[in-house]
């Protein structure tokens, strides 16, 4: 593939991680179920997560924060993505 694709996709897709925080707020569909049957309350994490929320610690302006916990994890995929591209392309 094109190497430009690449980081066009790349630059498209931390741009929509930048204005994540514009989505909805409401709960989705499993969490909505969850706090309707009152079982939300019962369940825990079995591993804290390190963007809990959606949000990078020690960001106090949420929207920064949520921008920033979308980017990483775009740049954390993309990069697991690419080392699995260099590892199974033929030689």
């Amino acid at each position: 593939m094109n190497r430009k694709w690449i980081l066009a996709g790349l630059g498209l897709a931390l741009m929509v991680a930048a204005l994540s925080f514009l989505a909805s707020t409401a709960p989705d569909g499993l969490e909505r179920v969850a706090k309707d049957q009152h079982f939300d309350a019962k369940s825990g994490a079995a591993n804290p997560a390190p963007l809990a929320a959606y949000t990078v610690p020690g960001v106090r302006r949420r929207r920064i924060s949520t921008a920033l916990a979308g980017s990483a994890g775009v740049l954390i995929v993309f990069a697991l993505a690419a080392g699995l591209a260099l590892i199974l392309r033929k030689r």
